[in-house]
């Protein structure tokens, strides 16, 4: 619920969701407890609050790794280049949406990974390792039998790409 929230630009019901999920799973372990914050943390991203995000996060991460949930630590890792490139680190995003990237590979959430890819592609400052990332773009989708009119990342065109 607090994802929609987010998704429709209401900070205040997706944080009033997110709190009542912390209050069920309470105790800093877990990963209920790793989706609440996660969320909590893209709560404070959007609303700029970026020591929140950051430690929210931070916890979100640690929390999704010792649970062995990849998918979720993945998608915490898009959230945490997001937080970087708020704050203008364009390397430690770099190395965020690389570690997506890496979580998402074979885990079976390919519009996660085709999203990762599509934003570890656009970061990329190298024109050759960005067209590499958009081939890997094509590939998943390729692979997918994605139609090309579904595909919702795709390759800017020009000569740089």
């Amino acid at each position: 619920i607090g994802q929609a929230y987010l998704l429709a630009d209401d900070s205040d019901r997706a944080r009033a969701a997110f709190a009542a999920m912390l209050d069920a799973y309470g105790e800093p372990t877990g990963i209920g407890h790793a989706y609440a914050v996660h969320g909590l943390g893209d709560v404070a991203l959007r609303d700029s609050a970026f020591s929140d995000a950051q430690r929210h996060l931070g916890l979100a991460a640690d929390l999704a790794r010792e649970g062995a949930d990849a998918v979720l630590e993945g998608r915490v890792l898009l959230s945490v280049a997001e937080l970087h490139a708020a704050l203008g680190q364009p390397e430690k995003r770099l190395s965020a949406l690389e570690q997506a990237v890496a979580c998402f590979d074979g885990c079976g959430a390919a519009y996660l990974e085709a999203r990762a890819l599509a934003a570890l592609a656009t970061a990329q400052a190298d024109g050759a390792a960005a067209r590499r990332v958009w081939a890997r773009v094509e590939d998943l989708y390729a692979e997918l039998a994605v139609p090309e009119e579904d595909r919702i990342y795709r390759r800017p065109s020009g000569p740089a790409c």
